[in-house]
C-alpha cells in the first residue's frame, strides 16, 4: 500500500510522529492492540452501514485517536469523508460487529479525497 502512495515506511513514521493527536471521548469506539499493526480502533457496539463513527481530524490540524490509530486494509469497513469546514468524518461502509477492528483503505483517504455535500 505504501508503494501505491510512493512513500517509504520511514517517511510514514515521520509523518505519524509529527501529528497533533487529541483524545475525543466517545462511546462508539475504543483503542486497543491490533493484530494488524500496533494499536487500532475497535467498535464498541454493532454498527450498520452508514453509521457515523466519529471525527478523524478537526480543522485539518488536529487528528483524533480515530484518525491516528485506524489501520489500513484492502478489505476496509469504513471510510473518511472530507467536510467543507476542513473536518474529516468516518462513516461505516459495511456492517461492523462489536469489538471488530475498524479499518480504512489508506489509498481512499489519501489519493481519492471524498467530500460530503
Amino acid at each position: 500500500m505504501l508503494l501505491d502512495l510512493e512513500i517509504t515506511q520511514d517517511q510514514m513514521d515521520i509523518v505519524v510522529e509529527c501529528l497533533n493527536v487529541i483524545d475525543v471521548k466517545t462511546t462508539k469506539y475504543y483503542k486497543d492492540s491490533s493484530k494488524i499493526h500496533g494499536e487500532g480502533i475497535f467498535a464498541s457496539y454493532n454498527m450498520v452501514v452508514g453509521s457515523v463513527i466519529g471525527l478523524g481530524s478537526i480543522d485539518e490540524v488536529n487528528k483524533t485517536f480515530l484518525g491516528r490509530y485506524t489501520n489500513h486494509s484492502d478489505n476496509a469497513n469504513a471510510m473518511f469523508y472530507y467536510m467543507a469546514n476542513g473536518d474529516v468524518v468516518m462513516i461505516s461502509q459495511k456492517p461492523i460487529s462489536k469489538d471488530e477492528e475498524i479499518l480504512i483503505d489508506y489509498r481512499d483517504h489519501t489519493l481519492h479525497k471524498t467530500h460530503l455535500q
